[in-house]
């Protein structure tokens, strides 16, 4: 997974996998919040429009790329 960030377009990304977008919908009546999804339909992508007004200030600049697959252990 890569969450990066676009302060020209305030945009937060959060990639979950690799692929190609087929087409996007935004989540439920949240227009800022783009899920997109690859050719058989499975969601490959986030995208947070007006990052900063949902998250209630500026995000920094960033971008963190995670293993993949990820291993967590609940404790």
């Amino acid at each position: 997974m890569r969450i990066t960030y676009d302060p020209e377009g305030d945009i937060l990304h959060f990639r979950l996998r690799e692929g190609v977008v087929v087409h996007s919908e935004p989540l439920l009546d949240q227009e800022d919040i783009v899920i997109d999804y690859d050719e058989q339909d499975c969601p490959i992508g986030i995208e947070m429009m007006n990052a900063s007004d949902l998250l209630g200030g500026t995000p920094a600049s960033i971008e963190i790329a995670l293993p993949n697959p990820i291993k967590a252990q609940l404790v």
